[in-house]
């Protein structure tokens, strides 16, 4: 089975940043307020991450944010 692939709004796949450790992917229930706490300390900005599921719909799944 394949990996979950996580993308930007724009269709940007950001997958391998993200396993690189070169973005951070927020996905709890407080992840928008955790995405921003991040943004502020390393001076970066928060942006909405999605996934598609088992149907092909794209699907939010959290935040995501650029180092």
């Amino acid at each position: 089975m394949d990996k979950q692939q996580i993308f930007t709004d724009q269709g940007i796949n950001v997958t391998k940043r993200i396993q690189e450790g070169k973005t951070f992917l927020f996905t709890c229930d407080d992840s928008l307020k955790e995405a921003n706490k991040k943004a502020n300390e390393i001076r970066s900005y928060p942006y909405e991450a999605y996934s598609f599921n088992e149907f092909g719909k794209k699907v939010m799944i959290g935040y995501a944010v650029p180092k």
